[in-house]
């Protein structure tokens, strides 16, 4: 089971590195990917692009993956693929890699390349950020770095205290010039708050109804642009203050001091008006490997021939069952896997031609060393192949050993 996600550019600009967040609800992935660490991701291209999970709930076949685009041409398609390769150990998730700012506060260190405590009491740890509730009047937490057009988006809770409210500092200029939104549990409402040197307190800027609970985790996303702020929670809107004029700021995390609020993550995403749309489109990827090939394997493995990977390679492309062109080998490489008694050979092939097509089948042969071409494996992985750049495909052949034997189970 792979996923072809289908991006279209609304805005009539080009985008790069753009940060798509992309929600899978098909059962039947979540019975091929019951473990998140299985998941890669690739552009149209072929090449590795970085994700971050930021849910990932198989008992309710739910996920929701953050991809990071390399480009998206004005009003234009691009396509990115989602697969699922059990085979793998370790979790390339990865927050800092796709946004322009993230935390998930795992280390139990507040990291103050990143961070300035401008007040209050913070305390990370638990794989949280949390005020302590000794402190007086309002915590602020702040980026060091300064946004304009983002997302601000974390996951929140409210604890205990007096005054049970969190929120996001959404442009903070200086301490007299700021904004924050922000859910109140004691009032069941969200607020905009803004800062008045005049009276020298903050002032509602805009505010909407909200019931909300104590110990209920909450998403809570805040779109910042030069002439208005949107306030989210859980994905619904509830807030769009328009008719601002807003200067570039930092952004970051608010609490009233004195009670606890804590915070699971924190990232902030480019942000464009219109936002590219999103389709998901589930497909059945299957690699099937010939007989010949667990033969030649078995025969290397017991030392009756030469590394079978070292026999000229190349790769058939079809569309359907139209054959599209023939690839020669660009690299290879063999390692073993002793921890999961894996033989492991990864192929990589290149067309750096000007054509443009999709491929939904590729098949790998070896020459013998009789001379004889062979067939090795057969795949039904989908790419697309853009005029202004090249495709690569990486192969990967895994057969699993035993004792210098192939299971051929």
């Amino acid at each position: 089971m792979g996923v072809i996600v289908t991006i279209t550019e609304q805005s009539g600009n080009d985008l790069f590195d753009y940060p798509i967040r992309v929600e899978i609800t098909d059962p039947q992935f979540f019975e091929e990917c019951p473990d998140q660490k299985y998941i890669e991701c690739y552009f149209q291209d072929g090449s590795w692009i970085p994700h971050w999970v930021e849910e990932f709930d198989p008992a309710n076949n739910k996920a929701v993956i953050w991809v990071k685009v390399p480009q998206i041409p004005a009003n234009g398609t691009v396509k990115v693929f989602i697969k699922v390769n059990p085979s793998r150990t370790e979790d390339l998730s990865d927050g800092e890699a796709v946004f322009d700012f993230f935390d998930d506060f795992e280390d139990g260190v507040i990291d103050t390349t990143k961070w300035t405590v401008q007040s209050g009491n913070w305390v990370e740890e638990g794989g949280v950020i949390k005020t302590d509730g000794t402190g007086s009047g309002s915590a602020f937490l702040l980026t060091n770095n300064t946004f304009m057009n983002v997302k601000i988006i974390t996951k929140l809770m409210m604890v205990s205290g007096t005054y049970r409210r969190a929120g996001i500092v959404c442009n903070w200029i200086n301490s007299s010039d700021h904004r924050f939104a922000q859910i109140r549990d004691n009032e069941d409402d969200i607020v905009i708050w803004q800062y008045n040197p005049s009276t020298g307190a903050h002032e509602a800027l805009a505010s909407a109804s909200f019931t909300s609970q104590t110990n209920v985790w909450y998403r809570s996303m805040v779109i910042v642009t030069p002439d208005s702020i949107k306030v989210f929670v859980d994905d619904i809107q509830y807030i769009d203050k328009t008719g601002l004029s807003l200067a570039e700021g930092r952004v970051g995390l608010q609490a009233p001091a004195s009670g606890v609020s804590q915070f699971d993550w924190f990232l902030v995403a480019k942000y464009i008006d219109p936002e590219p749309t999103v389709s998901v489109e589930y497909v059945s990827e299957t690699v099937t490997y010939s007989d010949y090939f667990y033969w030649g394997m078995a025969k290397m493995l017991s030392g009756a021939i030469a590394n079978l990977m070292q026999l000229p390679i190349k790769m058939e492309i079809y569309s359907g069952s139209n054959l599209l062109k023939t690839l020669s080998l660009k690299e290879i490489s063999t390692i073993t896997d002793a921890e999961n008694k894996y033989i492991i050979s990864v192929l990589k092939f290149e067309d750096d031609s000007s054509d443009s097509y999709q491929t939904d089948k590729q098949i790998v042969y070896v020459t013998d060393p009789n001379g004889n071409l062979r067939k090795l494996a057969e795949s039904t992985y989908v790419f697309i192949k853009m005029a202004e750049l090249p495709l690569l495909l990486g192969f990967e052949i895994r057969v699993p050993y035993e004792d210098t034997q192939v299971e051929l189970s």
